[in-house]
């Protein structure tokens, strides 16, 4: 086959070559330059932000950290880099940014590549222009533009985060003087100069206070009973006792016994309660001291006389009961004057852990601010010493560099690009002509095409109708074999060849004379002008007439098999509906001649599709089949007619095709 398309190729090959000279000799050239840049993409450690103006500051700062790969790449190709690149470049060579110059941004934009690798920190910039010098200072310039545009965004975000910081630290400064303020308030109220000191102290004034109320109440308790005591002793004393005129008993001396007596059991008493220091105790030794300084100073003996004296003891116990009454009435004011001031020292007590509280919580909010203030205040130390914050460090890792030579238009690739492509377009227009003019040509052939294996070979005979008293031939038989396992009655086939002298008139009659042989009554239906109803009838009949051609077969012609229902849509011709029995067979003009069959396919049972050997092409089955499948034809039944050799056709078929002799058919 490519021997007879040899020149085709030829000429198709040399057209491509050819057309990608002349393309690559008109193309204007370009040249590159390459650039290599080198970026630091730290990893972001940020810690999170503990405020809503730390998060503030956190962001500005951000800004100006190390940026990702793809970050970068697209910052240096952004309109911006390109368009200050692009005015320095016209500045420099005298050039005008107009839309038609090559640098014009862009254009410029269209002209650049840019290689990366998410693993590596090295970005590779390649320009492309008519002037290998002018790419090589557009790729210089954008990488300047590019590193001081990261700088001068980086110190303005640096700027702003010192003017944000030094505002916040003014507000902390401000809340921080007005947590001191409460707190020296809170402290004036209370009269508290240190909190802690002060309460410790206050809890211990108070435990004194209550022990010494607790212990004037126990002396309470023990003068009322001696005074209880001594009245009982006193009622029991005569209020006088006679005297003589001789020496007596001094009474005064006898009552300062008896008060030295009791001084000293009551320093007894009060030592073995009570330090030597305590004042209950050093006030009972001075009486006890001064009772005996009293008796060395004071006669043990008087004159005495006849008369009637008051008593003596009655007399002491007297004195003793009114000191012991006097010395209740005493501690029972001490007793009151520590309550008073047990219930006063209590009152402030009880506000000392509100007032407590509120000095923690802001001491609280104070430790937390200075924190803060602390946080801002070094930060602000670094922005400053910097005046740029954190921004990628960006430098030239090789220089900007033009190659002398061209890298577009390549012309021997481009003409052996050119020639492959017109040598595929010569091997596809010689398919494209062997498929139109291929015809099928065997059973395997076409089994090849058919959507299912095809079994039916009609041979090329010169007497292919034998006449209505012989059987026709075993092939014509085989294409019943459908109609006769099939209940359907009236059952209706469709014959209808490819192309013209596929024998599909031949065919239908053969099927009708088949079909009464059967026992079937049959109606022959011919839409084609020239089928063979007169063969069988011995004239043509008219249009829509119906002619007996045996007892068991009626012919009529008729344009169309269809007609037309109330509803505007097809549907099988009344007159044909009217004599219709147990077989309807149609005898269809050939595809290439008419679309009819497409139409019909729905309204039959069966459609035959007879295949001439050798003058039928592979495109023109392939498009009735798919009709065919389309147009929702029940059962597709595909035979092979007027092939030439039969024993040829049959050996050139699937051996496993023709294991069954049962006739299969095609289904759609």
């Amino acid at each position: 086959m490519i021997k007879s398309y040899w020149l085709r190729l030829l000429l198709f090959a040399s057209a491509g070559a050819l057309i990608a000279l002349v393309v690559s000799l008109i193309v204007p050239k370009k040249y590159e330059a390459i650039i290599e840049i080198l970026i630091d993409q730290k990893p972001f450690t940020g810690n999170m932000p503990v405020s809503n103006a730390e998060s503030s500051v956190s962001d500005l700062v951000d800004f100006g950290r190390s940026r990702s790969l793809t970050t970068q790449v697209q910052q240096l190709t952004s309109y911006g880099v390109l368009t200050e690149a692009a005015r320095r470049v016209a500045e420099q060579r005298g050039m005008t940014l107009t839309p038609d110059s090559p640098i014009f941004p862009q254009t410029l934009a269209d002209s650049i590549t840019v290689t990366a690798e998410a693993t590596s920190d090295l970005i590779g910039l390649r320009v492309r222009l008519p002037d290998p010098l002018l790419a090589q200072d557009i790729a210089r310039e954008i990488s300047i533009a590019f590193n001081e545009r990261n700088r001068t965004n980086t110190r303005e975000l640096a700027t702003r985060a010192i003017q944000f910081l030094e505002q916040q630290i003014g507000v902390i400064q401000q809340e921080l003087d007005a947590l001191d303020t409460q707190t020296e308030k809170v402290k004036i109220e209370l009269g508290l100069a240190d909190m802690a000191t002060q309460i410790a102290s206050e809890t211990q004034n108070l435990n004194s206070i209550r022990q010494s109320r607790d212990a004037a109440l126990l002396d309470l308790v023990t003068s009322k009973e001696r005074a209880d005591e001594l009245e009982k002793a006193l009622k029991l004393l005569d209020r006088e006792q006679s005297g003589g005129d001789t020496k007596v008993y001094n009474p005064v001396y006898q009552r300062l016994e008896a008060e030295l007596v009791l001084s000293e059991n009551e320093l007894n008493a009060l030592s073995t309660r009570y330090l030597p220091d305590r004042e209950e105790v050093r006030a009972s030794q001075a009486r006890v001291d001064n009772y005996r300084a009293l008796l060395k100073t004071t006669p043990k003996y008087i004159e005495g006389s006849s008369s009637t004296i008051p008593n003596s003891n009655r007399m002491r116990l007297v004195d003793t009961l009114a000191e012991a009454r006097a010395l209740a009435i005493g501690l029972e004011a001490r007793v009151q004057n520590a309550n008073r001031i047990l219930a006063e020292k209590e009152a402030f007590m009880s506000k000392l852990p509100a007032a407590q509280s509120r000095l923690s919580a802001l001491g609280r909010e104070q430790l937390a601010l200075e924190r803060i203030y602390q946080g801002y205040a070094d930060r602000l130390k670094t922005l400053k010493a910097s005046q740029t914050g954190r921004f990628t460090t960006v430098r030239e890792q090789t220089a900007a560099t033009a190659f002398e030579e061209p890298v577009s238009p390549k012309i021997v690739i481009n003409m052996l690009f050119g020639l492959v492509a017109g040598g595929i377009l010569g091997v596809l227009s010689m398919l494209s002509t062997e498929a139109r003019r291929q015809p099928i040509r065997s059973l395997a052939q076409l089994n090849q095409l058919a959507f299912k294996p095809v079994y039916r070979m009609v041979p090329e005979l010169r007497a292919p109708f034998r006449g209505l008293s012989k059987a026709p031939q075993e092939a014509y038989e085989t294409l019943l074999a459908n109609h006769l396992r099939s209940t359907a009655r009236p059952y209706r086939i469709a014959v209808v060849g490819l192309t013209k002298d596929s024998g599909a008139s031949t065919a239908a009659i053969n099927l009708a004379v088949a079909g009464a042989r059967h026992g079937s009554r049959v109606l022959l239906v011919e839409c084609d002008p020239r089928g063979g109803l007169a063969r069988l009838a011995g004239r043509q009949p008219s249009a829509k007439e119906v002619v007996e051609v045996s007892p068991l077969i009626k012919g009529m012609s008729a344009e169309s098999f269809l007609g037309l229902s109330g509803d505007r849509n097809p549907e099988v011709s009344p007159a044909v509906r009217e004599h219709e029995a147990d077989l309807t067979i149609v005898d269809l003009e050939p595809t290439s001649k008419s679309a009819e069959y497409a139409f019909v396919a729905p309204h039959v049972d069966e459609v035959i599709l007879l295949v001439r050997a050798g003058k039928t092409k592979s495109v023109e089955f392939l498009q009735a089949q798919q009709a065919l499948k389309e147009a929702g034809c029940p059962l597709v039944t595909v035979a092979f007619t007027r092939a030439s050799d039969l024993a040829v056709v049959t050996e050139s078929a699937d051996p496993s095709m023709m294991e069954s002799s049962e006739p299969k058919s095609l289904e759609s």
